[in-house]
């Protein structure tokens, strides 16, 4: 069986897999674009299907996803001109049976410190792989 294609292009986005479904977030409006996205989408494999789910209150593409539990967190990454600087430290939290984005936390340092790096959870806290540097 080929996999359905998905309902948007999209370059440069994250994801997470939960109950035989994957989640991808954000991205590039299309694979040459710079533009950051704030749309989400659900791949069901059982069904082969994508579907739209809630859109991020932030545009991101080359951010990081984690889950935990039944929410997904997504943070970090290259926002759009338009994103402030309070905005571009907001880690925010998908809650899967709400289909629903809530401003979580904020990190300590804005979004572009926190490209595509690698998180995962270990005893209940977020650890990242990534190299901060500060100009």
């Amino acid at each position: 069986m080929q996999m359905a294609p998905m309902s948007e292009k999209r370059g440069c986005a994250c994801g997470v897999c939960l109950e035989k479904k994957v989640y991808v977030f954000g991205g590039t409006v299309d694979a040459f674009s710079r533009h950051a996205s704030v749309s989400c989408e659900v791949y069901d494999i059982t069904l082969n299907e994508w579907h739209s789910i809630a859109s991020m209150h932030v545009p991101r593409f080359h951010a990081s996803a984690v889950l935990l539990q039944d929410r997904i967190y997504v943070f970090g990454g290259i926002g759009s001109e338009s994103v402030d600087r309070h905005n571009s430290r907001m880690v925010e939290c998908y809650d899967v049976q709400k289909n629903q984005w809530v401003a979580a936390h904020s990190m300590p340092y804005e979004e572009t410190y926190f490209r595509g790096c690698p998180v995962s959870m270990f005893k209940d806290l977020l650890h990242s792989l990534n190299k901060v540097t500060i100009p």
